[in-house]
């Protein structure tokens, strides 16, 4: 029989050799969830992703992939908006008013816009440039050649036309 040391010695180690792949799941699972900002409800949350294409999404939204405050980007459907190219825009809409035509994504600090090829700067129509950007490269206004519209000022260092309030 063993002595009583031995028995506490045994049972915690056992106890160890159970938890530790249980806690090398758990934050596998974890690291698997990003935490998204969402305009909708003010709030943040975090989720894991829901589709990969828009056949995986319920009728009239698209499945986009949206970058996060910490984590993976996560693979969401949404609804497509009805803003054009260059304006403003929400990667969670709360109305179909402040999201992209479809088409477009809502790259950069809020813009709806196209992707883009890097080695191909035509990729991008007159206006814009192609800024690389994570997941994909898209094209963002630019301030370059005929300055920005009004209510919007020039940010040099990123070539791009940042609207000075949301009006």
């Amino acid at each position: 029989m063993w002595p009583v040391s031995w028995r506490v010695a045994f049972g915690v180690s056992l106890g160890l050799l159970l938890v530790v792949p249980l806690v090398w799941l758990l934050q596998s699972v974890l690291y698997q969830l990003g935490c998204l900002p969402d305009v909708r409800y003010r709030t943040r949350y975090c989720a894991d992703s829901e589709c990969v294409t828009d056949m995986e999404c319920p009728e009239g939204q698209v499945c986009r992939v949206l970058t996060t405050v910490r984590g993976p980007w996560v693979r969401r459907c949404v609804a497509p908006g009805i803003r054009a190219e260059g304006e403003r825009c929400y990667e969670l809409p709360s109305e179909r008013e402040n999201g992209c035509r479809p088409g477009l994504v809502c790259a950069g600090n809020g813009w709806c816009s196209r992707p883009c090829h890097k080695d191909m700067p035509s990729s991008c129509p007159e206006g814009f440039f192609c800024a690389d950007l994570e997941p994909e490269p898209a094209c963002l206004p630019t301030c370059e050649a005929r300055g920005c519209p009004a209510g919007h000022e020039c940010i040099q260092t990123e070539r791009e036309c940042a609207r000075t309030s949301w009006a």
